[in-house]
């Protein structure tokens, strides 16, 4: 029966019986289709059209047996949610469990006693209805379950009422409110069709068994369900209303039943409708404004029918036939393929159930052998990034792009140093040097990708650096130095330091080179900027050795962590204990913007600006720690060979304790051990670096170590 589907009506090449063949008639009174509405859906599914032309089953995967044979019971459902997860409810001895499977959520929770299943989703979550056990002894009733942050919470369902309430139907509106559709079987009498939008009352919508609840782009829920062998549909009056208008049959074939129906929504515009009638499936849309025709999907005996729409118009049906199951994939806006076998088994298919996602995968699941199986024709990612960079000083940020083959839901990195993200492409900072190996592995409706994808990064120690030295103070402390420290690997001839911090905190008073390791060079240029701009306060510094004639080439000469200059600060005394600012190294700082720069053989070195910059506040408790300067062994006031010749003396000849532990450990590594006097000798005498704060003047220990603090006495 050859026949070209009515506009807006999927059909399938070769199969459509002409509307004659197939009466399917609508007695309901429909307002006159307008141009608007019309042209919308036209141009809707003229939109569609190219996503899914032609078959595009690439065969399923082996199926999964979910359910023992001998645990198995009742119907059950399967769903994805907005993140690509799938979702597998079923009856396992009498007890209703869901299964969680996708993009790195892998889980299996039992809520309790129940059966038939329907599950439907919203962005924010996942929400299952089911018939359980109701409060009266062999009543049964609909509960209500939403799962949010990965867990499964009770809701309150409709309430219970004579007789049996049984297969629920579900979907969920914008505003996540659940539309619940259900059939009742009282003690005495024949079924009826309820309803019940969120907390509103219960709406009966007469007589009539297997609902099956949608809703519009307008939020108008519709109800379809048989009454004695024929589809009927019943639709709110106005959306969010709860209140039903008379239903209306759609089939008015009072000698040929149909099967229950199975619907859904196309971008919340076009309902679509698909049941069996004598072996042959058949698919109805509404874009006309009713279901006054239909196209048959197959024929042969085909029975039970289960109909799927992706958000992006996949359309996917699947039925069984003579025990095997059968499906066919096409976009909503134009002729399915022939239906193809989905699996090949000698066991008999049963009862399938569909879903597809925005890749086009179909995933089904289904009885056979008495057992629950599930399937899908989505094959497994294969992991591939790429990086801007694999090589660099500390710190290194690195930008990844993910460049994996196939669908992909979910991304697991690991950066090699401790830290992981699950962006698709995401930025990580190395904050210290080594060779690291990244590697991604990504999942989606296939399943994981059998291997990671791998690359190594290399992170050098930083040639050139800068940064402020943390310190530790007291509210209201006053001339407290906090030093610049610069790392470089050639002679500079001079610098520029720009800064910004916080003016409620702290007052920069100068910036000065005395007591650092320039300050034998004797700069020639040493000009120095301080702002309170409320917008973002500053400080800027540029140190030139050699600008003047005679011209002497004076440079600093190569080093690790040398003290550049010194910010001279004091604290508010209305700061809070506790507190922690910083004087934090900046680019494009100032007016003019500067930059934090080296200059060498005339030419600019943008060094790697490192962390650090913290002014910690201190509570201040009783006894007080004692302010020392670093380096002081003797608690003289000032650092020379003394000091080191007590350090000496305590490690190796029985001398007495250091008066201040803390001064005494000159490198700051929380430790007394050689490398003590060795640095304050360098220090004295061969212009190594400077001790670390508190020095020039003395302080508390910016570090915590296992050194007892310097005590009053």
């Amino acid at each position: 029966m050859d026949a070209t589907p009515a506009p807006g009506i999927i059909g399938v090449s070769g199969s459509a019986p002409t509307p004659a063949d197939l009466p399917l008639t609508v007695n309901e009174e429909m307002p006159a289709v307008s141009a608007c509405r019309w042209v919308f859906c036209l141009c809707l599914l003229q939109s569609l059209a190219p996503l899914w032309a032609g078959p595009a089953f690439a065969g399923f995967s082996e199926p999964r047996r979910v359910t023992a044979p001998e645990k198995t019971g009742g119907t059950f459902h399967v769903g994805l949610d907005y993140f690509g997860n799938r979702f597998l409810a079923h009856e396992e001895d009498g007890q209703m469990v869901v299964e969680v499977l996708g993009s790195g959520i892998s889980d299996r929770t039992v809520l309790g006693p129940g059966s038939e299943p329907r599950l439907a989703f919203h962005r924010l979550g996942t929400f299952l209805a089911c018939s359980g056990p109701g409060p009266e002894a062999g009543s049964r009733r609909i509960h209500l379950f939403s799962r949010s942050g990965g867990r499964w919470s009770p809701l309150e369902g409709p309430p219970g009422g004579d007789g049996e309430d049984r297969h629920p139907s579900l979907q969920v509106t914008g505003q996540e409110v659940p539309l619940i559709a259900w059939e009742r079987r009282p003690a005495e009498g024949p079924a009826r069709v309820l309803f019940r939008r969120g907390g509103r009352p219960v709406a009966d919508l007469g007589r009539g068994e297997r609902p099956a609840v949608v809703v519009d782009g307008a939020g108008r829920a519709h109800v379809f369900f048989l009454r004695d062998g024929e589809i009927f549909r019943a639709r709110e009056s106005l959306p969010g209303t709860g209140a039903f208008a008379h239903a209306v049959n759609l089939t008015e074939t009072p000698f040929v039943p149909e099967s229950p129906p199975s619907v859904a929504v196309l971008e919340g515009a076009i309902l679509f409708l698909c049941f069996e009638r004598e072996g042959d499936v058949l698919l109805a849309d509404d874009a006309d404004g009713s279901f006054k025709d239909a196209v048959r999907v197959a024929g042969g005996g085909a029975r039970s029918p289960a109909l799927a729409i992706s958000p992006n118009g996949a359309l996917a049906v699947v039925f069984e036939v003579g025990g095997d199951l059968h499906a066919t994939l096409g976009a909503a806006a134009g002729p399915l393929p022939a239906p193809t076998p989905v699996l090949e088994s000698a066991a008999p298919e049963a009862d399938p159930v569909v879903a597809v996602d925005s890749f086009a995968n179909v995933f089904v699941a289904f009885r056979r052998d008495e057992a629950v199986h599930y399937a899908t024709d989505a094959g497994p990612p294969q992991a591939a990034f790429e990086a801007d960079r694999l090589r660099g000083e500390a710190p290194l940020a690195v930008q990844f792009a993910d460049r994996s083959l196939g669908d992909v839901t979910g991304w697991s990195w690991d950066f090699g140093d401790g830290g992981a993200s699950r962006d698709a492409s995401p930025r990580h900072v190395y904050k210290r040097s080594g060779e690291f190996i990244v590697k991604l592995r990504v999942s989606g409706p296939g399943g994981e990708s059998p291997i990671s994808h791998r690359k190594t990064v290399l992170v050098l120690d930083p040639r050139n650096e800068m940064r402020v030295a943390p310190v530790s103070v007291f509210p209201g402390q006053r001339y407290v130095h906090v030093p610049v420290l610069a790392t470089h690997e050639a002679p500079a001839q001079g610098f520029t330091i720009a800064a910004t911090y916080d003016p409620a905190i702290l007052e920069i008073q100068e910036v000065k080179f005395e007591s650092s390791n320039i300050a034998g060079l004797h700069p020639e240029l040493f000009a120095v900027t301080v702002s309170d701009d409320p917008v973002e306060p500053y400080f800027t510094a540029g140190i030139l050795f050699d600008v003047a004639e005679p011209y002497d080439g004076r440079t600093i000469p190569p080093g690790t962590d040398q003290r550049v200059a010194n910010v001279v600060v004091h604290v508010s005394p209305a700061a809070a204990p506790g507190t922690v600012s910083r004087i934090q190294l900046r680019n494009q700082v100032g007016r003019p913007p500067l930059n934090n720069i080296f200059t060498v053989n005339g030419f600019t070195v943008l060094p790697v600006l490192g962390e650090g910059g913290t002014v910690t506040l201190r509570r201040l408790r009783f006894p007080p720690p004692r302010f020392f300067l670093r380096g002081d062994t003797d608690s003289s006031g000032v650092v020379n060979l003394t000091d080191a010749v007590l350090i000496l003396n305590y490690l190796f000849s029985g001398g007495a304790d250091p008066a201040c532990f803390d001064a005494a450990d000159v490198s700051d590594d929380g430790a007394l051990d050689v490398s003590d006097p060795v640095y304050l000798l360098n220090f004295l005498f061969k212009s190594g670096s400077y001790p670390p704060p508190p020095y020039p003047d003395p302080g508390l220990d910016s570090t915590d170590d296992p050194l007892p603090e310097c005590r009053l006495r």
